[in-house]
């Protein structure tokens, strides 16, 4: 999907140097809300009204979503998000010690602040690409209509400690050095402000606003006062202290184009709404992801938010073909799901308008119309220990996809996969003819590997698949290694890792289940047999992982879920589905995937609550080694970092090869889907550097994969339009 943007650039005429960028933007900031329960309804009243008085792009909550220390219940994070979801325009907010380390369990507390606001601008609709710091996800930044915005997890009390305040001025840094050429001005928020016990973070904070040279405000709450001052020696800086919000609607920030001072680029408005006069924004518009189908008609689901205004029941929506080879026929044009249907292949972009009788909002879906596929054919590795007589039997999966319903012969061979001499093991049978009939198919060869293989520690035999009367049927390879007996046992990658749960009882939390021992158990609180509930663990580094071992608690098991993994802990790939569980223990392997974070989404349960045992994660490893950096492929630097990063509309991309191999790289989007094949051939040992052109994808995140034999790495790559 593509929104469109509207960016105005002003240029100074000094040594052509680009100087104001973006457009005028407005934001509006709030904290210290709700204090108690009376102020819930305050804060509701707050969000309906910015939705039909407030022009912002987004709000900010800046901490402190309750008073006081003591107990802090998962109730209060829960009531809070639902409250600040009612918001049209996207919300971002940073924690308070209130909610955090003053609680008489933060972590704890902490633990329920990322379960309701981890990522919370994704659950609003056009929402800004965001960043999000490695390991400290509630620290962010984005770039919008030529601002730098950064939050920071910064609180009051004695909640601040070093290595956080160092962990944020790194970040703060970061932002400002490489977001410098892209914005005229930055905004920074935290929840608390100035004092003598947070030197390390703003003692930091002043050099890196002074390099920036660009007006920067500081905005925080805390103090429950308003203030706006300098209280730095820098001429480029301001502060703001938002009033208690239970006290003072949402102040609204005009970020200006006027960037001679900060005082004319932050133009903050109190009571911003006192006149009520109804402010019409645009619908946001979502048409959905892009597809690529193997038919002629795509299903759409299109989606749209409005403020209200000026009424609901106003709404049109339309379907319409922006462009494609061919001629496009929608089933309900002025629905927001609906179907398309494409009288040829190609590529075509499809565009939601929807209009609210004063202003619309659009947003474009790309749907790719393959033609007649050929057919491929796939092979699945295995794997086998090695024996001192006898046989061994393994089973290789062959399936041949998207043929075209005819009846086809594929020859198959076993053969040699290692340069060595003296091989004393047999393959029978060495060779084979497969027939399939149909459009998709699997068949299986079952083949005994036979003879003495105690020298043969690392060998390899291959499978390969040939169709010598059909051209368009492509060949493969699978492989099969033989490992020593002596190998090391495969090491348990979540074991003892952190583990995270949307919902846990407080007596059987979600570490149990990664704990080793069986005897312990994390259990979810009590929800109905279709509530979602996922748990999920935190390897620490990125594996090449293929297994996954659940281990159900007596009844209490899914019937229904999910296997999903990740590289960020935002963005997920389903890798294993079970929709007809029952419990025990389910041993789920997939093809090898690069991953940090594996996530259990149970969809329908068979009893009041999901409980694990233990869930244990396993990855590729080599047959000698006894360590687990050896053993499992973590990702490492071959793959350099793009520069630069972010870009507009190309980078440049480094790596080396050690020696000779086919080499692979690939960039995907947030979502995993393939936006381009950068590399695919064999190279020679060295280093190379590709140009990634990106000018026909739209802003946001995405990872360079770099596959070099039996090597992967992955770098996350940040595209700013």
């Amino acid at each position: 999907m593509k929104r469109t943007f509207i960016f105005l650039f002003a240029l100074i005429g000094v040594s052509g140097r680009l100087w104001a960028q973006g457009q005028q933007t407005i934001f509006s900031a709030m904290g210290d809300v709700p204090y108690g329960s009376s102020e819930y309804a305050v804060l509701e009243q707050q969000m309906l009204d910015h939705n039909k008085y407030s022009p912002s792009k987004f709000q900010i909550h800046v901490g402190d979503i309750k008073s006081g220390s003591g107990s802090c219940t998962q109730a209060i994070y829960s009531d809070v998000a639902n409250v600040l979801k009612m918001s049209v325009a996207p919300v971002y907010i940073v924690p308070g010690d209130n909610e955090t380390t003053d609680c008489s369990n933060p972590s704890q507390a902490m633990g329920f602040w990322y379960q309701y606001f981890t990522n919370f601008e994704q659950n609003f609709c056009g929402a800004p690409a965001t960043e999000h710091q490695s390991g400290t996800p509630e620290n962010f930044a984005l770039v919008l209509d030529g601002v730098l915005y950064v939050g920071i997890h910064l609180v009051g009390g004695g909640g601040a400690s070093t290595s956080l305040q160092q962990i944020d001025a790194a970040w703060v840094d970061l932002q400002f050095t490489t977001k410098k050429p892209l914005v005229r001005a930055a905004v920074v928020f935290a929840q608390a402000g100035p004092n003598s016990s947070r030197n390390t973070f703003f003692d930091a904070f002043e050099q890196s606003a002074a390099t920036f040279g660009k007006p920067v405000l500081f905005l925080h709450g805390d103090g429950h006062s308003w203030i706006q001052d300098n209280p730095w020696p820098l001429s480029n800086t301001m502060r703001i202290q938002v009033e208690q919000g239970g006290s003072e609607d949402p102040v609204q920030v005009t970020v200006a184009m006027n960037t001679a001072t900060p005082s004319t680029t932050f133009l903050p408005q109190r009571n911003p709404w006192s006149s009520q006069t109804i402010v019409n924004m645009p619908p946001c518009v979502n048409a959905g992801p892009d597809q690529t189908i193997a038919t002629t008609t795509a299903n759409l689901s299109g989606s749209a938010v409005d403020d209200g205004d000026p009424a609901p029941s106003n709404l049109t929506k339309t379907w319409s073909k922006v462009s494609g080879p061919g001629v496009v026929t929608f089933g309900n044009a002025n629905a927001l799901a609906t179907t398309a249907s494409f009288s040829s292949p190609g590529v075509y972009v499809l565009r939601l308008t929807v209009n609210d009788t004063q202003l619309q909002g659009s947003d474009d879906v790309t749907i790719t119309v393959e033609g007649a596929a050929s057919p491929t054919l796939t092979i699945n590795d295995v794997t086998i220990n090695e024996s001192n007589s006898g046989a061994t039997n393994v089973d290789f999966t062959v399936s041949l996809a998207a043929g075209d319903g005819s009846t086809v012969t594929v020859d198959y061979q076993i053969v040699d996969g290692t340069a060595t001499s003296g091989d004393d093991y047999t393959a029978s049978p060495s060779s084979g003819t497969l027939t399939f009939s149909g459009t998709t198919t699997t068949q299986t060869i079952t083949v005994a590997i036979n003879g003495d293989l105690v020298d043969e520690p690392n060998e390899t035999f291959l499978v390969n698949l040939s169709n010598p009367a059909n051209a368009t049927l492509g060949d493969d390879q699978g492989v099969g290694t033989i490992t020593n007996d002596d190998a090391p046992p495969p090491v348990n990658l979540a074991l003892n890792k952190p583990a995270t749960a949307l919902s846990s009882n407080s007596s059987y939390p979600a570490g149990n289940a990664v704990d080793g021992n069986a005897g312990t158990h994390w259990r979810s609180g009590s929800v109905s047999s279709t509530t979602i509930v996922w748990w999920r663990v935190d390897l620490g580094a990125t594996y090449n992982i293929n297994n996954v071992v659940i281990n159900w608690r007596n009844s209490f098991y899914a019937k229904k879920y999910t296997v999903q993994v990740s590289l960020t802990g935002s963005s997920w790939t389903a890798v294993y589905t079970d929709n007809a569980g029952n419990g025990g223990v389910d041993n789920v392997t997939f093809a090898t995937t690069a991953a940090r974070y594996v996530r259990i989404r149970i969809t329908q349960n068979n009893s009041s609550t999901e409980r694990l045992n233990e869930v244990e994660v396993y990855g590729t490893s080599s047959a000698r080694s006894k360590g687990v950096s050896d053993q499992y492929s973590v990702i490492s630097d071959q793959l350099r970092q793009n520069y630069p990063n972010p870009f507009n509309p190309s980078t440049q991309i480094s790596y080396s090869v050690s020696g000779a191999a086919h080499v692979m790289l690939k960039i995907y989007n947030f979502v995993g889907q393939e936006v381009a094949t950068l590399v695919n051939e064999v190279r020679e040992a060295g280093n190379y550097t590709v140009t990634f052109d990106a000018s026909r994808l739209t802003s946001g995140a995405y990872f360079a994969v770099l596959q070099a034999g039996a090597v992967r790495q992955v770098r996350r790559l940040v595209l700013m339009k």
